[in-house]
């Protein structure tokens, strides 16, 4: 697996907060999402809906690692212009890309 340029996990959520802990229990990182803020629908987040942010949040640096070995079992790589799976490789790559900060946007 590549080189992580964020701090390691393992990430865990507790209600609105994430956080990843050194191994004498200390916080490593921590960051709370929080209610309120306007949706693009015109909405308001609310508690449930920052909780849920949360969980996705502490799976991020799980699914990363998921995410880049199914890449690397499954790569195609044959090149053709027409290939779904090239296409579809490509996509993931921008997306790992996207998450380690080389993909603005």
């Amino acid at each position: 697996m590549s080189e992580k340029p964020w701090t390691p996990g393992p990430y865990k959520s507790s209600g609105n907060a994430v956080f990843a802990q050194n191994d004498d229990g200390t916080d490593r990182v921590f960051a709370m999402v929080q209610p309120g803020f306007l949706r693009a629908d015109g909405g308001a987040t609310d508690a449930e809906e920052t909780i849920r942010t949360a969980y996705l949040f502490a799976a991020a640096d799980e699914l990363y690692d998921e995410l880049e070995v199914r890449l690397a079992q499954t790569r195609c790589g044959c090149g053709h212009t027409a290939c779904k799976r090239c296409e579809a490789d490509a996509e993931t790559e921008r997306v790992l890309a996207k998450a380690r900060g080389e993909e603005q946007g």
